[in-house]
């Protein structure tokens, strides 16, 4: 299975601020248990952004490429989300729901 990369940047020209992302990681289900190996699904994963410097209501953009360079899903070559900053942090409920997305069976070796 192909993994994903993210990357992610202030979307407003906020000079005044000086917001960093800290950390990102996927989770899933209602109660957010975080993701620490390879997931069988991906319809109901969710991204958690943590930021710091940012006042809320800030927004940022993050976008979601495979790591391999291919594209996600048909005609989706990667994925752009907007968030809106929150007590130092963004969660992305289920992004890649409706989306059917390509894999690759890992290598193994």
């Amino acid at each position: 299975m192909q993994g994903f990369g993210q990357e992610g940047e202030r979307k407003e020209d906020d000079t005044n601020s000086k917001g960093q992302i800290t950390e990102m990681y996927w989770t899933y289900g209602e109660g957010n248990i975080r993701i620490t190996e390879s997931s069988r699904f991906f319809t109901d994963l969710n991204l958690v952004i943590l930021t710091e410097g940012y006042k809320d209501g800030e927004s940022i953009e993050v976008t979601i490429k495979a790591d391999d360079g291919k594209p996600l899903a048909e005609r989706l070559d990667e994925l752009k989300l907007t968030g809106t900053i929150d007590n130092e942090k963004v969660i992305f409920k289920e992004p890649l729901k409706g989306y059917s997305l390509f894999f690759e069976e890992a290598e193994n070796g």
